[in-house]
């Protein structure tokens, strides 16, 4: 410090250009001073002399080494005063500077006596070229050097002293301690013992750490204050390509290297954002990690500052996670979504035109059905059956796109029961005849009877629809010759318990080539398109036949050669089955009575209709308008069943059925109804039955689900056969009479 203060005077004294002091017996002009105005004289007759930062520094330590004993020197390889010359150690260290200009130490005798000597170089400033400037220096040289010795007999004896009273002491302390430990060595044992167990504890912990860092699932990687990496985890090895050793110590951006996915820009550096806020930050949306080897991984992180003790942030430590498989899924779930929209518009759509087109269709039908049954002349009869004819092929056709939607979307379900197989294949038969012998084609049925059994559990609707459509292709593709249905046991000669089903159905048409067998049981897909221009068709019975075989647990394929013919093949899971049990004989009575009905019917052409059926069976028809219209009619008339439409103005059928049934269980009803008019209702209707059967051109899936949880007893779409509406009214019949 001392030394340091004796510069700091220098360095005021050069920058001063000197000083100028009182000429005394002490203080003689520097006769090695060589510069104008070095004496001068006041206005008042003082006389003054210049003293430079030499003559100050000589004076200075002359005056230190009286007073404290240090002795201060200032020396020079290229002396102006020949009485600042050198000494050897001094020489040394004026060469050395030439090299190195640090300051050297070094403990010496001189004289015999111990000295701490110290000595620094002085180095040439501007101030300096004053006095020095005609000895050839220039600014920044080395000029010379101060030299310190310091004597330090007195500091040693000092030191031996407060030795010899440390040893005493420490001497007193270790007896002392040595009793205490005589006394204490269980306890210091048990002191260290337990920070041996402490410090162990704390590496195990350290390492279950370092484990558990290296094991996450997250990316992990921790920084210092520069951005430096001090560690990663394995999941960062794996992601960003970098290995622990190789990333340690580098810039967290190049091995870090984060880009906005959809501009390609590197983002900011997540460390800065961090030591910019001092808490825990997210990476902005679109993050991307590009790896070592160019791969681009989609991710998700965050930074958190690291705090010591005394919350002092002391580094960063950021967790991402690739999300770029989850993102992927998102985007498929969100394709799905827009599919699943499109597929419930599409299904809502289909719904609503099936029930606009059933709706007239079921009239056109059911008119023509019962002209028909009237007394007709060969002209009228013909013209007619053309209308009954082209409706059912377009009531096919509707039919073929609604059940082709229901697959699609995975909405078809098939209904197992015992049916005859007999009767089945004898329906198809007789069904197909007529059309088969106006084109003067043979239809025969083969059948193995000593290997089916008479009654099979299955879907019969399902497979009478794959059998009409493949004898109605065979009919509509062959223009003479004959067609044969086949049905055998597939797998062995005795049919028991499940088994294996087999229909072949052989025509000798025009065949289908080679190159179209595969396609032909695509959707909208026939054999070429003269084929649909000549023969007519949509592609879609073969495709709903193929997708209900498979339903069935089967397969479908076929065999045919161009000009001879074609033979279809298909397999059906079925099980053995037993006889159905016949309706009762009191049913069958309780259907030839003539039965009260409210139809409850919007469209006045389907009411005429249903109404014509059954009066033609001796019921007594009243007819009602929309839901409310049938509630007021049954408030005041007993009725024995209910024909319930669905889609109605002013209340629907669901609502209708729903109150008849909350009525008929005495509870309170939700809807917004005059209060007399409830009353009448629940005075009628409480403690009974009424049966109701929906008559709807609502056909898609659920439909039926839908009206029975309204309260409904039966199902009934339209267009409807006569004789569809009498079975489902022997049905409710049945349970009527037991």
């Amino acid at each position: 410090m001392a030394f340091t203060k004796d510069i700091s005077y220098r360095l005021w004294n050069t920058k001063h250009g000197g000083v100028y002091v009182p000429i005394t017996n002490e203080t003689q002009p520097n006769p090695y001073l060589k510069v104008p105005h070095r004496d001068v004289v006041t206005t008042e007759g003082k006389k003054l002399t210049l003293i430079n930062p030499a003559y100050m520094t000589r004076r200075v330590f002359t005056l230190t080494e009286e007073m404290y004993g240090l002795k201060g020197h200032i020396t020079s390889l290229n002396l102006l005063n020949p009485g600042n010359d050198p000494d050897e150690w001094e020489k040394q260290c004026l060469t050395t500077f030439e090299e190195d200009p640090s300051a050297i130490s070094e403990f010496m005798l001189m004289n015999g006596e111990p000295f701490l000597r110290f000595m620094r170089p002085m180095i040439t400033q501007k101030g300096c070229l004053k006095c020095h400037g005609h000895m050839g220096y220039k600014e920044g040289d080395v000029r010379g050097g101060i030299s310190v010795s310091v004597p330090m007999s007195l500091h040693i004896a000092n030191a031996k002293k407060i030795i010899l009273n440390l040893a005493i002491a420490h001497l007193i302390l270790l007896l002392a301690g040595s009793g205490i430990l005589l006394f204490s060595k269980k306890r210091i044992i048990e002191y260290f013992s337990a920070k041996e167990d402490a410090e162990k504890q704390v590496n195990e912990e350290r390492e279950r750490l370092t484990v558990t860092l290296r094991s996450i699932g997250d990316g992990v990687i921790t920084t210092n204050l520069d951005g430096k990496i001090v560690l990663i985890n394995t999941i960062t090895e794996h992601l960003t390509g970098w290995s622990q050793q190789e990333a340690v110590g580098r810039p967290i951006m190049e091995v870090f290297n984060i880009i906005n996915e959809k501009t390609g820009k590197l983002c900011e550096n997540p460390v800065d954002k961090v030591l910019g806020t001092g808490k825990v930050v997210a990476l902005a949306n679109h993050t991307a990690l590009i790896a070592r080897d160019g791969t681009k991984y989609i991710i998700e992180d965050s930074g958190s500052p690291i705090f010591d003790q005394k919350r002092k942030i002391i580094g960063t430590v950021l967790v991402f996670r690739d999300v770029t498989e989850e993102r992927k899924n998102k985007e498929l779930v969100q394709a799905k979504e827009a599919a699943e929209a499109a597929n419930i518009a599409k299904s809502i759509f289909l719904a609503n035109m099936s029930h606009e087109i059933r709706t007239p269709m079921n009239v056109i039908i059911g008119m023509t059905q019962l002209v028909l049954e009237s007394d007709l002349n060969d002209q009228q009869q013909s013209l007619l059956n053309s209308v009954k004819i082209s409706s059912n092929n377009l009531l096919g056709l509707l039919n073929d796109i609604l059940d082709f939607s229901k697959i699609e979307a995975g909405q078809l379900e098939l209904e197992y029961q015992s049916f005859s197989l007999d009767g089945l294949l004898d329906s198809i038969t007789s069904t197909m005849t007529f059309a088969a012998e106006e084109k003067r084609i043979m239809l025969k049925l083969q059948k193995s009877i000593s290997q089916l059994p008479d009654f099979v559990v299955g879907d019969e609707l399902r497979l009478r629809q794959i059998l009409l459509n493949l004898v109605s292709n065979a009919v509509k593709f062959t223009k003479d010759g004959e067609i044969t249905i086949k049905a055998n046991c597939a797998d062995s000669e005795s049919c028991s318990g499940k088994f294996s089903l087999h229909f072949s159905i052989m025509d000798t048409g025009i065949g289908i080539p080679k190159s179209q067998q595969e396609s032909i049981f695509e959707s909208f897909n026939q054999a070429d398109s003269s084929t649909a221009r000549k023969y007519g068709g949509t592609g879609l019975g073969l495709a709903i036949s193929k997708q209900l075989v498979e339903m069935m647990g089967g397969k479908i394929w076929l065999e045919s050669e161009p000009g001879k013919g074609t033979t279809f093949h298909f397999n059906v899971m079925v099980t053995k089955g037993e006889k159905p049990v016949a309706p009762t004989k009191e049913a069958t009575t309780f259907i030839a009575k003539n039965l009260n009905i409210l139809l409850i019917e919007d469209n006045q052409f389907n009411r005429d209709l249903a109404k014509m059926v059954l009066e033609q069976s001796n019921h007594k028809v009243v007819e009602a308008v929309d839901g409310l219209n049938g509630l007021e009619t049954i408030a005041h008339k007993d009725f024995d069943i209910v024909l319930m439409d669905i889609q109605m103005p002013v209340m629907d059928g669901y609502t209708a059925s729903r109150i008849i049934r909350t009525c008929e269980q005495g509870k309170p009803v939700q809807e917004d109804l005059p209060e007399e008019l409830l009353a009448d209702l629940t005075q009628r209707l409480k403690g009974d039955h009424l049966p109701i059967i929906a008559m709807t051109a609502n056909a898609m899936r659920g439909d039926k689900e839908k009206c029975l949880q309204a309260g409904m007893d039966e199902y009934l779409t339209k267009p409807f056969q006569p004789e569809q509406l009498k079975n489902v009214l022997q049905k409710i019949a049945i349970n009527i009479s037991r």
